[in-house]
């Protein structure tokens, strides 16, 4: 995402502090809808704007468009790292060579000192181990 659409769209918004339309700001900007949509779901995220019952967007806070802009850029890095904190935490469940069980519970908090021997790691260290035997 562009910081300078951003500020652009969030300059519109805060101009007159009155609620705008989609349209204005698409209209004012030159930004396309779908561009325009996914910048304002980013604002709304931010607790920067809020979509009213009308369907107007009206901006939520008394900061500078610049620190809207900013708010916007900072929310969107933390659901960028927390997106890639979880994919390498389900790679991390997908390698795993422990006790599947085990890795889960203890994901979510709880203790648990495995193996279950049900899932499928704890089945082919049994089955490993049978073999040798």
């Amino acid at each position: 995402m562009d910081a300078r659409q951003l500020e652009s769209v969030a300059t519109v918004l805060v101009s007159r502090g009155a609620p705008k339309t989609s349209e204005h700001l698409s209209r004012e900007t030159g930004l396309s809808p779908r561009k325009l949509t996914n910048i304002l779901h980013k604002f709304e995220e931010a607790g920067a704007a809020r979509k009213l019952a009308s369907g107007q967007i009206r901006v939520e806070t008394q900061q500078s468009a610049t620190a809207i802009a900013d708010a916007a850029v900072k929310q969107q890095e933390m659901v960028k790292e927390m997106r890639s904190r979880r994919l390498e935490q389900m790679q991390e469940y997908a390698e795993t060579r422990g006790c599947r069980r085990e890795y889960l519970l203890r994901y979510f908090g709880d203790d648990y000192s495995g193996p279950c021997g049900n899932c499928d790691r704890c089945e082919a260290a049994a089955a490993l181990q049978a073999r040798r035997a």
